[in-house]
């Protein structure tokens, strides 16, 4: 009798046992852990937000008829400086048939192509300016316009460059004038289509 009272007895104190540890487990899970706070971010202005700038579509076409012009002044102004690049016969192959039919001056249809691209490209150009233009901040649009165009470059121009020096046969000179000619485009474009944007 003594063994059964013992057993008896043994049975409610594990249930109670158990039934503590899930109370003192539902008591930790529910204290916030360092994990669960929230950490409150300080920001100068948390209403304010970018919006982008209200314009026409003849000031959008005006902005790529001038990214056009001032696309091929400075490609002309290039083309003086690495013409020497164009002439060397090992490279004559990697050309397309568009810009070096043969031997050589481009013909003039190339420029054609070459201006009617560079207006398509102002066109985009000038349309994204208008999305992220709010986002560069400050007062004067020549200086955000040439930010923006700063950017453009470091995340199109230079990594194109890079990727034709990786994949196609050309000299690392004439790749050099290429992305600087693609940097000054980008940062006078950027001004220009900043004032034309308003």
């Amino acid at each position: 009798m003594v063994v059964k009272k013992i057993v008896k007895n043994k049975t409610p104190t594990k249930k109670a046992s158990t039934r503590t540890e899930k109370q003192t487990i539902e008591r930790i899970s529910s204290k916030p852990t360092p994990l669960r706070t929230s950490i409150p971010i300080k920001t100068k202005n948390p209403t304010c937000e970018c919006t982008p700038i209200k314009t026409n579509g003849l000031r959008i076409i005006l902005a790529g008829i001038v990214f056009a012009i001032i696309a091929q002044i400075i490609h002309s102004i290039s083309a003086i400086f690495s013409m020497g690049y164009y002439l060397i016969e090992e490279y004559w192959p990697v050309w397309s048939k568009i810009v070096m039919p043969g031997a050589g001056a481009p013909p003039a249809s190339f420029y054609c192509y070459s201006a009617g691209l560079n207006f398509i490209t102002g066109i985009f150009f000038a349309l994204v300016f208008t999305w992220f233009a709010c986002c560069l901040g400050g007062k004067d649009k020549l200086k955000r316009g040439a930010l923006y165009g700063l950017g453009v470059f470091l995340i199109g121009g230079l990594p194109s460059m890079f990727m034709l020096y990786l994949i196609i046969n050309l000299p690392a000179g004439l790749l050099a004038i290429w992305t600087l000619e693609s940097l000054i485009i980008s940062l006078i474009a950027g001004a220009a289509v900043a004032h034309i944007i308003k």
